[in-house]
């Protein structure tokens, strides 16, 4: 077995170290290759979560006590179109809105326009309007990706 081992292993060595080098980055990537579709072939199928049911929904809709300590409409309402839109969040603390068009950065506390900034989160910011309380989204806007300068699809046709 030794000798065979031995055959198989100086070829290799006589060809130079680069050579050896570059068989074993090969075997290192088949083998990586094949670990991969393997894992990818045998894994089981993903399977969705069931839809809430009736019975589930009931479950989880807040109880009358709950909404007599809460209050039922205690969720700011979405804000009405106007002349003031959220079309940034800068960082926890500062949002940016188009007023008329202009762009304006404002903090909880200030106020843009007729409205007045309460709490700014992630996707939305709460404002209160003459005392209501309001919900301005985030507007999400799609944008088509472009071919980068060279790329055509019609293969340069």
């Amino acid at each position: 077995m030794a000798g065979r081992f031995k055959n198989t292993i100086q070829p290799l060595l006589r060809t130079g170290p680069l050579a050896l080098s570059l068989e074993l980055a090969l075997l290192a990537a088949l083998a990586a290759t094949t670990a991969y579709f393997t894992w990818v072939l045998l894994a089981p199928a993903a399977k969705a979560a069931p839809a809430l049911g009736e019975q589930a929904r009931a479950l989880e809709a807040p109880s009358p006590a709950a909404r007599r300590l809460f209050g039922a409409g205690g969720a700011p309402q979405a804000a009405s179109s106007g002349p003031v839109r959220l079309i940034g969040v800068i960082s926890p603390s500062r949002a940016l809105f188009s007023e008329n068009g202009r762009p304006r950065a404002a903090a909880a506390g200030e106020s843009v326009g007729e409205l007045v900034v309460r709490e700014i989160h992630a996707d939305y910011v709460v404002v209160s309007r003459r005392g209501e309380l309001e919900r301005l989204t985030l507007e999400r806007r799609s944008v088509p990706l472009a071919a980068p300068g060279g790329a055509r699809g019609d293969a340069g046709r």
